[in-house]
């Protein structure tokens, strides 16, 4: 309300600086190091979430269980952990990758005449671990976009979304978190 009541025209635009990606250092007790370390792996995910959903992007949850024949087909090297009393047959492993949840929605939305898709998801893939008892959890980001890339107006013509999009939103990504080494290599 303010800003309307003094203009929008008479506040200069500015673009925030990006922040560095870096863990302070901790001293003290181990607990307090996992905690620092989680404390941290948060806020990290919470800047990437600020990033894409500012880049037009829709965050999905998926569950942590895929059909295992369709992990195997998209990470075939990952063999899936299987569950002893699983929900039902195609929810029966726990997911080795992203891919094969964020292409369900896909499929989903295509299936019913949705197309223009922007999703992004940040979830735990599971794989098994080096005792082959307890599997080993990390954080991934899958990201998909189909469609055109702007919602259809009668200013403009609407244009498929291609590579230069997906590298537009990979480049603007990194750039929030100000990364010392990264570069584009053309093919």
């Amino acid at each position: 309300e303010v800003a309307r009541l003094y203009g929008y025209d008479r506040i200069e635009p500015t673009m925030s600086s990006p922040t560095p990606l870096k863990l302070e250092e901790t001293h003290g007790t181990a607990r307090h190091q996992r905690e620092t370390l989680q404390k941290w792996k948060e806020e990290t995910q919470d800047r990437l979430r600020e990033t894409l959903v500012g880049s037009g992007f829709s965050e999905v949850v998926t569950h942590s269980f895929a059909p295992p024949d369709d992990l195997k087909m998209v990470v075939p090297e990952h063999t899936p952990l299987f569950l002893e009393n699983p929900l039902s047959t195609e929810l029966s492993a726990m997911r080795t990758t992203l891919i094969v949840p964020i292409l369900n929605v896909v499929s989903w939305n295509s299936n019913r005449k949705i197309r223009d898709i922007k999703i992004f998801e940040i979830g735990r893939i599971f794989t098994s671990g080096s005792d082959n008892r307890l599997p080993t959890e990390s954080a991934h980001l899958c990201v998909a976009m189909t469609g055109q890339r702007t919602l259809p107006h009668w200013s403009q013509t609407s244009e498929p979304i291609d590579f230069f999009d997906v590298k537009g939103i990979v480049e603007t990504t990194l750039g929030r978190f100000a990364l010392d080494n990264t570069r584009s290599v053309p093919y």
